[in-house]
């Protein structure tokens, strides 16, 4: 294969896992704007908004939309979706937890996280 051949390849798996993405941005915030659980008012009333998941930096913004798939997973389940170690999603997610967007729940050895409605 050429080098411009490469090239064009490499183009093209970029503009599709855009696509990917931009879609999946996409149905998070139709998922968000259809929920009447959640808002667009400001932290006053601490509820989880749109405008709070864009001021999110990315790499917890990608855990959070990992995240919204699901009722409830395990860092290792979120961590197959984004594509990052288990243990770098145990500490996104626990980071999450502690600003208040998402709840923890152990059962015996294994941890649970989800979204929260309201953030506390």
């Amino acid at each position: 294969m050429s080098s411009h051949s490469h090239l064009r390849q490499e183009i093209l798996e970029i503009r599709s896992e855009l696509k990917r993405v931009s879609d999946r941005l996409e149905a998070l915030l139709t998922y968000l704007e259809n929920r009447s659980d959640l808002s667009l008012k400001d932290d006053s009333d601490r509820r989880i908004g749109v405008f709070s998941l864009l001021s999110l930096p990315d790499y917890l913004r990608k855990s959070v939309v990992a995240l919204s798939g699901f009722d409830e997973a395990t860092a290792g389940d979120i961590a197959k979706n984004t594509g990052r170690t288990r243990a770098a999603e145990s500490l996104h997610l626990n980071q999450l937890h502690n600003m208040g967007y998402v709840k923890k729940v152990r059962r015996g050895r294994i941890v649970y996280f989800s979204l929260k409605e309201e953030k506390t």
